[in-house]
C-alpha cells in the first residue's frame, strides 16, 4: 500500500463515525493536517499546532491497510487525550486514560493486537 495524506484522512473519517470514536466529539477531518512520514522506530504521531491538530503516519510502518487504520486509532485516542485535557501520563500519554480507550477501540473493532 502506498500511503497517502489522502488515506490518512478518509482512515480517520471512517473511524471518527464509528464507535467508541463518534462519541468523542472529535473534530472532522477538514480540521486535523494529515502527514506522512518515514519514520523506521515509529508508527504514527499526534500533536497540536498552532493552526490545529496534526496526525503523521509513517509509510515505512504502515504498509498494510490494517496496521495505518490500526496506528490512525492509536492517534486518535491521543487526539481525544488533548481535546479532554489528558497531558503526558506515564510512558508519554499511555497510561490509564490511554489504556481505557484502547480497550474500548479493540472491543469495538475485534482488533485482538493491543496497541
Amino acid at each position: 500500500m502506498h500511503l497517502t495524506p489522502d488515506i490518512c484522512e478518509r482512515a480517520y473519517e471512517l473511524l471518527r463515525v464509528t464507535k467508541p470514536f463518534s462519541g468523542w466529539q472529535l473534530p472532522e477531518a477538514d480540521e486535523v493536517e494529515f502527514r506522512v512520514g518515514k519514520s523506521n522506530k515509529v508508527y504514527g504521531g499526534c500533536g497540536e499546532r498552532s493552526t490545529g491538530h496534526l496526525i503523521e503516519l509513517s509509510a515505512t510502518m504502515n504498509t498494510d491497510l490494517t496496521t495505518a487504520l490500526q496506528t490512525m486509532a492509536h492517534e486518535m485516542i491521543h487526539l481525544h487525550q488533548h481535546m479532554i485535557g489528558v497531558r503526558h501520563e506515564r510512558d508519554g500519554n499511555h497510561g490509564r486514560t490511554f489504556d481505557a480507550a484502547a480497550y474500548k477501540v479493540c472491543r469495538e473493532n475485534r482488533w485482538y493486537r493491543r496497541f
